[in-house]
This record gives C-alpha cells, sequence and structure tokens, in this order.
C-alpha cells in the first residue's frame, strides 16, 4: 500500500475544497472514492450545499456549507472550521483547485509558512498566464473586441486569474495539472521549479455520463435534420465563432443541420457572435438552449449527432470527456488537452487547424459516415471508462501525494 513519508493512506487526512458541487461533481465523486481507500476526507465548498442523496463511506466527512471569501469574517469561519477538525498528529494533504482556500486555511496565521506534517497542493486546469502572453484572450481571426471586454480581459482577468494562479502556484507544495501543457506553462511564464508538478488527468463518473436514449422533442428540438452540439462559455478562445461558420458550410449539403448551443455569456455580457451569425445567414439554424438539470443536459448530449468543439486554448475540455462518456462522435481542436485525451485518436475526430473549411469537412465526414460515427463514439465510451475513472483518478491523485511528501 502506498505509504505517506513513512504513514499508511488510513492515516492521512485531505483537506480538499471546491467551489460548489453543480459545477464539480465528478471532482467531488472522485474524493468520495478516494476515501474508500482510505484516507479521512474532508470535503469543503465555497458555495451552495453538499448533495442529500450521494451515498458516501464514513471517511468522507462533508463540512458545513458557508460562503467563503475574504469579506465580512466568511474566510474566517474556514479557518475556524480547519482548527476544529485538524489533527496536527495525522499527516495531511490541503487539496485546491486554483485558488488555495484550504491551503491558506491550514497555515500559520501570521507567517503563513506551511505547519508540520501538511503538503499543499494544487490543480491548475487552465494556462491562464500563456492565454494571455499568447494573445489568445484577443484572437485576430475572431470578431475584434469592445472596449468593455478590454476592461474585462486586461483589469478583471489579469488580477483574478493570473495573479491568483501565480500565487498558488508559488505557494503549493505540489502542483496537479490536467494537461501537459499546463506543465509547460508553469515553467515558462512563471519559472517553476524545485516542486513536484505532475499531469493528473480530469475525472468522469460514468456512472452519471452515460448513453441514454435522446428525446429530440421532450428537448423541444426538431426531429429533422442533424444536430450538432456546442457546449461551453460563449468565448472567443472556445472557437463559437468557427463553429457557426463551419456550420453554415455543412449547411449547402445538410441544409436542415442544426447548431445546438448550450453555454453562458462571459461577465461582459457582449454578444460579440451575432455579427458572425448574421454574416453566415445561419440565425434560423443557431439554436441557444437555456439552464437545463443534469439529467437534460445528459438527454441533450445523447440527442446530438456529434460534439463541435473547435476551442482555440483551454486546459483539458470536460465537455469532451463528457461527450466521449455519452458515446457521441467529437469534433475537436489539437490543443494539448485534447492529444492527452486522445493520444490514439480513436474517439475523437481532432482537426489540426482553426479553418472552418477544415471542421466542416470534418463535421460531413461523421455525419456521412455512420459506421465511422459509431466507431467513435463507442471508442470514446471505453476511453472514458478505462482512462478517466473515479477510482483511477483518486488512486493517481494519491501517488501524487506519496511524492510530495517524500521530497518536500
Amino acid at each position: 500500500m502506498t505509504r505517506f513519508g513513512g504513514f499508511s493512506p488510513d492515516n492521512l487526512s485531505v483537506y480538499a475544497c471546491l467551489c460548489d458541487y453543480t459545477s464539480y461533481q465528478d471532482k467531488y465523486r472522485m474524493f468520495a472514492r478516494m476515501a474508500e481507500l482510505g484516507p479521512r476526507v474532508y470535503m469543503f465548498l465555497l458555495w451552495g450545499e453538499h448533495p442529500r442523496d450521494l451515498k458516501v463511506c464514513a471517511n468522507f466527512r462533508q463540512m458545513p456549507p458557508f460562503n467563503c471569501g475574504w469579506k465580512n469574517g466568511r474566510w474566517g469561519a474556514l479557518k475556524s472550521l480547519l482548527r476544529e477538525h485538524w489533527d496536527p498528529a495525522r499527516p495531511s494533504v490541503t487539496h485546491d483547485y486554483v485558488l488555495p482556500e484550504v491551503g491558506l486555511g491550514l497555515r500559520h496565521r501570521w507567517t503563513l509558512t506551511r505547519r508540520p506534517l501538511v503538503r499543499n497542493i494544487v490543480t491548475m486546469v487552465s494556462p491562464v498566464i500563456e492565454y494571455f502572453v499568447t494573445g489568445e484572450w484577443a484572437p485576430r481571426d475572431s470578431v475584434p473586441l469592445m472596449w468593455k471586454e478590454y476592461l474585462y480581459y486586461l483589469v478583471g482577468w489579469t488580477w483574478q486569474y493570473c495573479t491568483v494562479e501565480a500565487g498558488s502556484a508559488y505557494m503549493a507544495d505540489g502542483i496537479a495539472c490536467n494537461t501537459e501543457g499546463i506543465i509547460r506553462s508553469l515553467r515558462r511564464h512563471l519559472g517553476i521549479r524545485g516542486k513536484p508538478v505532475e499531469f493528473v488527468p480530469d475525472e468522469i463518473d460514468t456512472r452519471l455520463w452515460r448513453p441514454v436514449k435522446g428525446d429530440r422533442a421532450g428537448l423541444g428540438l426538431s426531429e429533422k435534420g442533424p444536430i450538432l452540439l456546442f457546449v461551453g462559455n460563449l468565448m472567443r478562445r472556445k472557437g463559437f465563432d468557427i463553429a457557426i461558420r463551419a456550420l453554415a458550410l455543412v449547411r449547402q449539403k445538410h441544409p436542415n443541420a442544426k447548431l445546438v448551443v448550450r453555454g453562458r455569456l462571459e461577465e461582459t455580457k457582449t454578444e460579440w457572435f451575432r455579427e458572425v451569425i448574421q454574416e453566415t445567414a445561419t440565425g434560423d439554424a443557431v439554436i441557444f438552449m437555456g439552464k437545463m438539470p443534469f439529467e437534460k443536459l445528459l438527454t441533450l448530449y445523447c440527442s446530438a449527432d456529434m460534439l463541435i468543439l473547435p476551442t482555440r486554448h483551454e486546459g483539458s475540455p470536460r465537455v469532451v470527456k463528457e461527450g466521449m462518456a455519452c458515446g457521441i462522435p467529437i469534433v475537436t481542436s489539437p490543443i494539448s488537452g485534447n492529444r492527452a485525451s486522445d493520444p490514439d485518436e480513436e474517439a475523437l475526430v481532432i482537426v489540426d487547424t482553426w479553418s472552418p473549411k477544415d471542421y466542416a469537412e470534418a463535421v460531413e465526414r461523421v455525419l456521412d459516415d455512420r459506421d465511422f460515427a459509431r466507431a467513435r463514439g463507442e471508442a470514446g465510451i471505453r476511453v472514458a471508462r478505462n482512462k478517466f475513472s473515479l477510482d483511477r483518478v483518486a488512486r493517481l491523485n494519491l501517488d501524487f501525494y506519496q511524492k510530495v511528501f517524500a521530497v518536500t
């Protein structure tokens, strides 16, 4: 059994922190699985409630919910909870996602130095600093940014993400990254050296994300014509404009094709993509779906002919893993996260450019060759179950904890 600096996992405490359950239900369930492997796991949520219908083992402790932040003493509430449940005699790991909430909470109050037997782990899921350095926040081949978008990116994102990401990386004893690209970015742009930095893939709960019977009528969608599904924030870096332009080309051969969109606007609420829809005359073929419960989203995935995600820049898109687990073909871009998810390209149809014409050709291949589409969907299910299962990712995280204890 893996040991931690001379300690068994049965004697390890893990203090994990996620933003909320709804957005991170797979990670939440991965930590619940980790608790079944021996460690005592304390789960903190910055916002919202813990799930009431999830069966967990005795080692998994759901901490009282609270709105965590720096104002009105809410962050102090986190520190109080940590002090109440922290056993200084047990080796402990704090595991945060981007924001080092519990990591700071278990540091000395005034010096912020690490306590004995405590190691701080931060998981990085998006190379935000590289995003700015490369200029992908304002891609030249997309619609130009408006002035309020410039302010949002240069002021809001620079502080909220770049500064926090850098501070989190420097503070952590170990950094888990969901792509090799993020590891390269941390070393190139932040000079991270001398601490464990390792690739640990995202997880997917294949008991949740699975093939189910599609129901277009129940979703208010037409049964006529193919459906291309786009899931994600409506940002330029997600390649939403490329998907719209590819749809226009696909409709020349498949005039009833539609692009169904499940996403949300950024904080600026700028509908920059309307210009692309008007230019391509696809207004009646781009259908925006509102917020929906998980069961309805699962049905939406399985009602589509494929998922299209021409993302220009990000870590490892979770929607790609969701689509694979649901067994639908996926046409996507060659970012490092997609390459890592399916290095042999058994499941993903990876387009090596960001040309709408090339995406349209890939989409048409999926639509016109049903055997090809079926094989990709079946391979996606296998890849999701073999590479991203809760058990495998929980064990990979435990192995990473061991390495951090061994070298720090």
